[in-house]
């Protein structure tokens, strides 16, 4: 999988915006929580997801000020994914996010609303790519809640909600998913977010030519023929050890022949024995 980080390919000069810098408000503890689930995230689907795969990472998206932490495009379509640290008991139903209060022990509604985030993320990336002539099937978002003693009930949310202990299962179903898009086409919607430039951000990327590199990689030198190679068909090594003569062969071939007709002789006696 592909690994691009947009974060890095922001000029200095670029100031964040609003919500980008309302996000900081909460506190870098909070962020870095829900960057160590993005790790996660993007750590799961690189071990199964091949070439064909794009993971674009901070994308902002001109004129709403809306940062996507993690946009996945592949030839199954595209998954927006929000992945957080959050931990506790919720229930998810419809576009409402309650969380169980411990005192009361009933459920009440709080902020942020990460299934309503999440979906406006991924209506933000369908707006985008249709005001650049993009027509692709709409994207799917994705809460990925990575705090393991997390429980959520859900009915009918309006994004798919997938815990840490299921994040396997979803990565080898999206996998296998009926291909939506050719790989040109994948290319081209990673492109309209990131151009041309590719940051590695700590993930290597594979160092492959095919219909889906974003990079020419340089013409590969022509491998030379291997040269001959002469069979040695002299005496092993280990014969020319042993500090026997010829004569002594024939002297050992003829003891272990009588050993045989003595035994042989021997077997007959017995047998005939009475």
């Amino acid at each position: 999988m592909k690994v691009v980080d947009r974060s890095e390919l922001v000029t200095a000069g670029q100031s964040p915006g609003v919500f980008t810098r309302a996000l900081k408000t909460l506190g870098s503890t909070l962020l870095e929580k829900d960057n160590e689930a993005q790790d996660a995230v993007i750590n799961a689907l690189n071990k199964v997801l091949d070439n064909r795969f794009v993971m674009l990472c901070n994308i902002t998206l001109e004129g709403p000020d809306v940062p996507i932490p993690l946009i996945l495009i592949g030839p199954p379509g595209i998954r927006v994914i929000y992945a957080s640290s959050s931990k506790g008991v919720y229930r998810a139903k419809e576009n409402i996010w309650e969380e169980l209060d411990d005192r009361t022990q009933r459920f009440r509604i709080v902020r942020p609303n990460l299934l309503e985030r999440t979906s406006l993320m991924a209506r933000a990336v369908d707006t985008y790519l249709a005001s650049n002539g993009y027509h692709v099937p709409a994207s799917e978002p994705v809460l990925f809640l990575s705090n393991p003693g997390v429980h959520v009930d859900t009915t009918r949310p309006i994004v798919r909600i997938v815990l840490t202990d299921a994040l396997d299962r979803y990565i080898a179903t999206y996998a296998q998913s009926v291909a939506f898009m050719e790989q040109e086409q994948v290319q081209e919607i990673a492109k309209a977010f990131v151009g041309d430039v590719f940051s590695n951000n700590g993930t290597k990327l594979v160092p492959e030519h095919d219909a889906f590199s974003f990079r020419d990689l340089p013409e590969e030198k022509p491998v030379a023929p291997s040269p001959m190679v002469l069979i040695d068909r002299s005496e092993p090594q280990v014969l020319k050890k042993i500090p026997f003569t010829s004569k002594q062969w024939i002297f050992l071939g003829l003891l272990s022949l009588m050993n045989i007709i003595i035994l042989t002789v021997f077997v007959v006696m017995v047998l005939m024995t009475p």
